[in-house]
């Protein structure tokens, strides 16, 4: 293991604006839009891959550095039901774009970059990147005892039902090939 002299300080900068519009039948909807930048993430990364001229005896040299970039994008919609008539209902979407250099720092082969010598071959789709991801969440507030201020009604009353359906895309999937040292077949 080994470290930089001078780690320089991982920054992100996050963003968003949403506007929202009362409909009738008591909806309201909302539109926005969220991202955010991050630079000088670190990631572990074995030397012996960048050079090839360290000692061929040592297995793996570690070493933390502080250049990988992510950037997240993000269209989000919602149409929910106030609170009427002992209902509420909301509708979530969102469409997004997760693009980084590598998702978790490391180190082990599955952490491991394809070519860690050129970052620019390694920025794509992040492995937690899901384009699509959807909630759909419903409450109903039980009319049985909900209007009795007796000990009755206050122990046996108030009660809510509530439900949530989530559903997102699949996540990115690239094959590697790796050799039973874990390191990448450069072939």
């Amino acid at each position: 293991w080994g470290t930089p002299r001078e780690t320089p300080n991982a920054y992100v900068y996050n963003y968003s604006f949403e506007g929202e519009y009362a409909l009738p039948w008591n909806l309201v909807t909302t539109l926005g839009y969220q991202g955010s930048s991050s630079h000088k993430l670190i990631r572990i990364v074995n030397q012996n891959f960048i050079f090839d001229d360290l000692n061929e005896h040592i297995f793996r040299t570690l070493f933390p550095t502080p250049d990988v970039n992510a950037s997240f994008s993000a269209l989000n919609a919602r149409v929910s039901r106030r609170f009427a008539q002992g209902y509420q209902f909301s509708f979530q979407y969102r469409y997004s774009k997760s693009i980084d250099q590598l998702s978790s720092e490391g180190p082990g082969r599955v952490t491991n970059q394809t070519f860690p010598r050129d970052q620019r071959t390694e920025r794509g789709p992040s492995d937690y990147d899901a384009t699509h991801f959807v909630v759909f969440s419903g409450l109903w507030d039980l009319p049985i005892l909900r209007n009795r201020s007796d000990w009755v009604g206050k122990a046996f009353g108030g009660w809510q039902i509530n439900g949530f359906f989530t559903f997102h895309s699949g996540f990115p999937w690239t094959p590697v090939l790796v050799d039973a040292f874990g390191a990448y077949d450069a072939d």
